[in-house]
């Protein structure tokens, strides 16, 4: 809107994941190449501006109760306790390990023990007494994709597997210098034998 923002000292620039490497190389911040390709001088050389970008994998699977009488998910009547709007309607989670022998061979295989210019660092893998994945059911449904919903109103429950230590990387990139287009997001997932598996 034109407006010139100034700071004395330290300025925090929070967009979130995918916006705020947009926003910096939007401002003349980040790789040579990737700006000069939209036309945009560069200010400040930042190479590894919209690189490491990662995130938890997890699938949701909705589940149709064959006695919804019985009042076990949220949405009927036995759910209307003020506590249960309190937190998430789940009484467990689970955490599990990879088996350490899986583990160690895919590490192995991504180099992520030998090559130290990768950003995942060996001991935040191979602890092996530690949870990689995260099991849960919940008493009431979840939301499965933009374009596609069940109704609160107690017929399901969900279950999800959440993946707690990716070690894919993947990037940010500008889809144009049009500050009100998208960036393009390539999370990569899969791309390490670890994510894969045996």
């Amino acid at each position: 809107d034109g407006r010139a923002l100034k700071a004395k000292c330290e300025l925090i620039v929070s967009c979130g994941a995918p916006k705020t490497p947009q926003l910096l190389m939007l401002l003349s911040i980040g790789p040579k190449d990737e700006l000069k390709r939209h036309g945009i001088s560069q200010h400040v050389d930042s190479p590894t501006i919209g690189l490491n970008h990662f995130d938890h994998l997890a699938l949701h699977q909705a589940w149709k109760l064959g006695f919804p009488e019985r009042d076990h998910a949220v949405g009927l009547a036995a759910f209307n306790k003020p506590e249960y709007s309190l937190g998430f309607p789940a009484e467990w989670i689970g955490s599990y390990a990879v088996p350490e022998d899986t583990l160690e061979a895919s590490l192995k295989d991504d180099m992520l023990l030998t090559d130290s210019t990768t950003p995942i660092k060996p001991s935040q893998l191979s602890t092996f007494d530690s949870a990689h994945i995260g099991l849960l059911v919940a008493y009431a449904r979840m939301k499965l994709a933009p374009t596609y919903d069940i109704p609160l109103d107690g017929s399901h429950i969900a279950s999800g597997v959440v993946l707690y230590r990716p070690t894919s990387r993947g990037r940010i990139t500008l889809a144009s210098a049009d500050p009100n287009a998208e960036p393009i997001v390539d999370p990569s997932y899969y791309s390490t034998d670890i994510e894969i598996g045996p």
